[in-house]
């Protein structure tokens, strides 16, 4: 447990399941109290029973569909004290790209863009006049090595990155860093939708399409949710203050 955890706050955006639950769980671990999200009471009551059963009661609800305007707000409202930022949203399903319309790019570029730079906005001010702040935006590795089918996700992530670029330099000598995780193939639900989805383009069996896609990775196999809680953990910590600006790809050797 890193000692500057101990009564730091952080809030995990959409963390009732997937890689956002590992993360809170992973942060829960080492010592942060933990502010879970997502829109469904039930798997959010879950998801906190789990994080209470392996570390602890260090965690609390603030549920609410954190793209919808006004919400940034209310939560800076409720929890003024937020030390931790994971900025996190499910991406647009895939959609071959001569189908790609002007409203799927839209809807990709205000939940997965815009409504994450809200977030960062309202917490920001109060992280820097405290001394300490640590910002991830849980993004993917669409947005540097193209994935069929992800071009709106791939655009409004790497629209994410970008627009955080100058702000990241001015911000690190206050003690707050802003660094991004690129998750690869990782075994979640997303990941079972996108091969039923290449399953059904390309009329191969589910077995066979996820087959492809591990023997694609030098590691051999997809990483698990919680190797990519444990990297946030680390991002998030003291001993990380001198990491900042970094888009950190976690995808058994995909991208090299």
């Amino acid at each position: 447990m890193f000692k500057d955890a101990e009564e730091r706050y952080a809030f995990i955006a959409a963390s009732s399941q997937g890689l956002g639950f590992a993360i809170a769980k992973a942060l829960a671990l080492t010592g942060y109290r933990v502010i879970i999200n997502g829109r469904n009471s039930d798997t959010l009551d879950a998801a906190k029973e789990m994080i209470i059963a392996a570390a602890g009661n260090r965690v609390e609800v603030f549920q609410g569909d954190i793209t919808e305007p006004g919400l940034p707000a209310a939560l800076v409202a409720r929890y003024s004290h937020i030390d931790v930022l994971v900025t996190n949203c499910a991406g647009p399903s895939p959609v071959e790209f001569q189908a790609l319309t002007a409203a799927d790019l839209g809807a990709a570029f205000h939940n997965n863009t815009i409504s994450m730079l809200a977030l960062i906005q309202q917490v920001l001010p109060g992280m820097q006049q405290r001394g300490f702040g640590r910002i991830v935006n849980l993004l993917s590795t669409s947005m540097i090595r193209p994935i069929a089918g992800l071009d709106a996700s791939a655009a409004a992530r790497a629209a994410l990155a970008a627009a955080l670029g100058s702000v990241t330099r001015e911000v690190v000598r206050e003690g707050v860093t802003i660094n991004n995780i690129l998750p690869g193939p990782i075994m979640t639900a997303r990941t079972v939708a996108y091969v039923a989805v290449q399953s059904a383009s390309t009329q191969r069996a589910p077995g066979e399409v996820m087959a492809t896609l591990t023997q694609s990775i030098p590691a051999g196999r997809l990483g698990t949710a919680d190797e990519v809680g444990a990297l946030c953990a680390y991002l998030c910590s003291a001993a990380a203050g001198f990491v900042t600006g970094q888009s950190i790809c976690i995808d058994g050797g995909l991208t090299l």
